[in-house]
């Protein structure tokens, strides 16, 4: 679906939900009447009408969509609405008022604040004490609660994006419409098992039934219990049901990810370990001693090394296990592993202290090949990653022994004969111990690193999954279901921000001219440019606006570009010679004008996969061979 006809069904929904919330399919009914779904279906069958059309709901700010398929603007239903708090005498004191649990959608859609009716600014500091809990708090200008006192009932009241302070001098109202509208929001939202933060589920109460919440009753944490809801840390669940919260699910998952391929008896060390850290991390003390011996157990080292960086407070517990071992390999390992993203130069050293104790531990040789490739040392990564004991299947090792096969400039030449470079010397004097070609081109090294450091990272990996959902039907994938296509990678590497993590937390350990040229690759913009001249391996053009302006690129193997064509392309100047850097998409000229009217709006990753996607779609002959390398 075009881009312009995106935007003209999501108008129509959003303006069809400001009269009041609907259940998706008699959404669907008044937009297919409208004859508004057209184009969706061109490409969709009806039956995967209601998850699209749920998607374009969330996709539109101030719109929602129930558990249970009831579709409603926020902006409608959080104007007028009343949430109460009972104060505390501290809040009184510091004038810092407690969000959680009874405030916790009164800013739900105000990013930059509310404005207080009696003047002032009223804004969020948002402040998460561990896993469990939600210390935000609403603060004021001085004295916005001067006519409150401890005790006292306060009377929270939105109008559009104000909100209106008052103390609430009798009784609050009865209060059985809004138990409920949120106990209805409760089975709604949460699924048997699950519990939540209040939030999902307070939005879901309101959009089943606009009308609650419109008075002073009492505070939406007394409500919750009255619902049959139970507070865990600052989840909700179901009373007397076996629930585990979000964190727990996540953490959970990680887990199971991390033991992956364990053995029984490595298992049953793993889940202990764990279990302590989680325990750690809720302020509870553990054995050193014990934690040590279970991590030097088979294979949990590199186990707990795969789940435990996702988690703050892993330098801390490092740090707590090197006071009792400061020259243990391993408790080496984890302050290297924990310090990874924050400074590179530090870890480093880590890693190379934990293999100068004891070589074998594989993790650590590992995570030190990573920062050797960083530095452009190729050899030495592959020497530390063919060490004894470690996999032999190992894809970075694999990737590095393809890469340092790649035969030498002029390969096959005898010594004395001469040079085919045409210098007329003889090749042992010229060519014969000259570097491979890429190992003297500053962009392929910096792509080369940027690469292997994305497909590390669990976060690379599900936002190429994410970026490739969102470009829909067509994008390419692997035997086993994973994307690869090139555009959708670039996307999720540098529009989604992965490259500027990279040089962020590894900056430090490239080379000079290597940094620069990322930085200049981050801030690089992707431009149009017409295609004005076509040859054997290399294309002239003109950036798109520029009729003055022209570039030629050499040394391309161009696939199916044809004289005016757009290219969309991110392109740098390295060494004065025009480059282009990751993947770049041919753009049919009938498509050249959307793709102005898009880039003009400053498009993010998932705005250029959507049009990506839709590109495919339009012309799948065309935008199918868009790439250049």
């Amino acid at each position: 679906m075009a881009t312009e006809n995106r935007d003209g069904l999501r108008r129509a929904i959003a303006a069809i939900l400001e009269e009041s919330p609907l259940a998706l399919a008699e959404l669907i009914e008044r937009l297919d009447a409208g004859h508004l779904l057209e184009a969706l279906l061109d490409r969709i069958g009806r039956d995967a009408l209601t998850a699209v059309v749920s998607q374009e709901v969330f996709s539109i700010d101030q719109c929602w969509v129930t558990g249970s398929g009831v579709a409603g603007r926020t902006d409608a239903l959080l104007d007028g609405l009343v949430l109460t708090h009972r104060l505390s005498e501290e809040e009184v004191t510091t004038e810092r008022v407690r969000c959680w649990p009874d405030l916790v959608v009164l800013d739900w859609d105000a990013d930059d604040g509310l404005e207080l009716r009696t003047g002032g600014q009223l804004a969020v500091e948002l402040e998460y004490r561990g896993t469990h809990r939600d210390g935000s708090v609403l603060c004021g200008p001085p004295g916005w609660l001067h006519d409150a006192g401890a005790g006292d009932l306060l009377a929270f009241v939105r109008s559009e994006d104000a909100v209106g302070v008052e103390v609430v001098g009798t009784a609050p109202s009865p209060d059985q419409r809004e138990v409920a509208a949120l106990r209805a929001g409760v089975e709604s939202w949460l699924a048997a098992g699950e519990g939540d933060e209040l939030a999902p589920m307070m939005i879901d109460a309101l959009v089943l039934d606009p009308g609650s919440f419109r008075r002073a009753v009492r505070p939406l944490g007394e409500l919750a219990v009255d619902a049959g809801l139970e507070c865990r840390g600052f989840s909700f669940g179901r009373r007397g049901e076996h629930w585990s919260t979000r964190a727990e699910r996540y953490e959970a998952e990680e887990r199971r990810e991390a033991a992956e391929g364990l053995a029984s008896c490595c298992r049953e060390r793993f889940e202990v370990l764990c279990d302590t850290f989680v325990a750690y991390r809720d302020g509870e003390d553990f054995d050193p001693g014990a934690f040590r011996s279970d991590l030097a157990h088979g294979d949990v080292l590199a186990a707990f090394a795969n789940y435990a960086p996702s988690w703050d407070a892993l330098l801390g517990f490092a740090q707590t296990l090197a006071e009792t071992a400061p020259g243990d390999a391993r408790v080496q390992f984890l302050l290297g592993l924990a310090a990874e993203d924050d400074d590179a130069v530090h870890a480093e050293a880590r890693f190379r202290a934990a293999l100068e104790v004891d070589p074998e531990v594989a993790p650590a040789a590992e995570a030190l090949a990573r920062c050797e490739i960083d530095r452009g040392h190729f050899d030495a990564a592959l020497a530390l990653l063919a060490r004894p004991g470690m996999d032999p299947e190992h894809p970075t090792r694999s990737f590095l022994e393809d890469l340092l096969a790649e035969p030498a400039p002029f390969a096959g030449t005898g010594r004395n004969e001469p040079c085919p470079c045409g210098s007329g010397k003889k090749y042992k004097l010229c060519h014969l111990g000259s570097r491979r070609p890429w190992l003297d081109d500053p962009l392929a090294l910096v792509s080369l690193k940027l690469s292997l450091d994305a497909e590390r990272r669990q976060s690379f990996i599900n936002l190429v999954y994410e970026l490739a959902e969102v470009a829909g039907p067509g994008v390419s994938s692997d035997p086993d279901g994973f994307p690869d296509d090139r555009v959708i990678w670039d996307l999720a590497t540098i529009e989604a921000g992965l490259a500027e993590e990279y040089l962020t937390s590894r900056g430090a350990l490239l080379p000079a001219e290597e940094r620069d040229l990322l930085r200049q690759i981050t801030d690089e913009p992707r431009r149009l440019f017409e295609v004005i001249d076509v040859g054997h391996e290399d294309l002239r053009l003109r950036e798109d606006g520029q009729s003055n302006q022209t570039l030629a690129l050499h040394g391309l193997r161009v696939a199916d570009v044809s004289k005016g064509d757009g290219l969309l392309a991110r392109m740098l100047r390295v060494n004065g010679v025009p480059s282009l850097v990751g993947a770049a998409v041919r753009v049919p000229a009938s498509q050249m004008e959307p793709t102005r009217v898009l880039l003009r709006q400053g498009p993010g990753d998932e705005e250029l996969a959507r049009w990506y996607g839709e590109l495919r779609r339009i012309a799948p002959s065309v935008a199918g061979a868009g790439h250049l390398s």
